[in-house]
């Protein structure tokens, strides 16, 4: 991959230890996979949680305008690049895959 792929996944705030949370949470379990299978093809995984820092909420144009209309409704947002691909769910790998394929397709076809 020639050019740097950055998911991030801003989060709800967590419930208690992480830990726990996903042992009972299926979701978050797949999502803890998925995560580890776009870091496994290279790709930069940041999840954002908004109980622990509220700094990349406030600081994202996007994110906080999102969050200002749509509070905490808005979340899980998912971001690629800057750009948001999906909001109020988390994606699925080939979601990710097909817009990270769509970037590297597009940055590739400039002649790098």
């Amino acid at each position: 991959m020639s050019r740097e792929i950055l998911v991030e996944l801003f989060e709800m705030p967590s419930c208690g230890d992480p830990r726990v949370e996903t042992a009972h949470n299926p979701v978050l379990r797949e999502v803890n996979k998925m995560v580890q299978e776009l870091e496994a093809d290279g790709v930069k995984v940041v999840r954002h949680v908004l109980s622990d820092d509220m700094r990349p909420f406030m600081l994202n144009a996007k994110i906080s305008t999102l969050m200002h209309h749509d509070r905490l409704k808005a979340l899980p947002i998912t971001m690629i690049n800057g750009d948001i691909i999906k909001v109020e769910a988390y994606p699925s790998i080939e979601e990710i895959r097909d817009a990270v394929a769509g970037i590297a397709g597009v940055h590739g076809a400039g002649g790098e």
